[in-house]
């Protein structure tokens, strides 16, 4: 709780932008995680999202971050230990550049330059939304013993700590600069 407290000022970057029209309101999938991706079988190519019922508006940003967060976290949601745990900077070139490939022309200026900081948004409103989830008695996410939202919790921070040391050095920052 208290590493979140740390942070609060810092987790409304995203709505912030977004409330004073610094970045564009779209329609958002929410989760897009891969197992939320429909693939063709002949050519494993993907053709489209699916799990369509977490649709509404925010931010691209906000599937963006959470794409970022899922494929560049070396560790899984369900590790038991953060010790698995690293940011992969070179996933995040890769998806990066194909991201703002394929967007050529459709983002803002701010939503490229606040790629960085959305998946550390992200990887926080994760870690917030197991704590919660744990402190709660583990009624949202599903859990096959006690404290594991509590230890997929800490696994999100972990994430947001070795993302927070990369914004600190202006890593991620540097590499959508000379991507866009």
């Amino acid at each position: 709780i208290g590493f979140v407290l740390e942070r609060e000022e810092k987790l409304s970057v995203l709505t912030s932008a977004l409330e004073k029209g610094d970045i564009l309101c779209r329609v958002v999938h929410n989760d897009p995680k891969l197992n939320n991706v429909l693939f063709a079988k002949d050519t494993g190519k993907p053709i489209c999202m699916i799990d369509l019922d977490t649709i509404m508006p925010g931010t691209c940003l906000y599937d963006v971050g959470d794409a970022l967060r899922s494929i560049c976290n070396t560790a899984s949601e369900d590790d038991k230990t953060t010790e698995n745990g690293s940011f992969s900077v070179e996933i995040f070139e890769e998806f990066v550049k194909g991201y703002l490939a394929g967007m050529k022309g459709k983002l803002v200026e701010k939503e490229i330059e606040l790629i960085p900081y959305s998946v550390w948004v992200l990887a926080m409103e994760l870690g917030i939304r197991f704590l919660k989830d744990h402190v709660d008695g583990d009624v949202y996410f599903g859990t096959e013993y006690a404290g594991q939202n509590l230890e997929r919790a800490n696994v999100q921070f972990a994430l947001a700590k070795c993302i927070e040391e990369k914004l600190e050095t202006n890593e991620l920052q540097e590499i959508v600069a000379k991507l866009k």
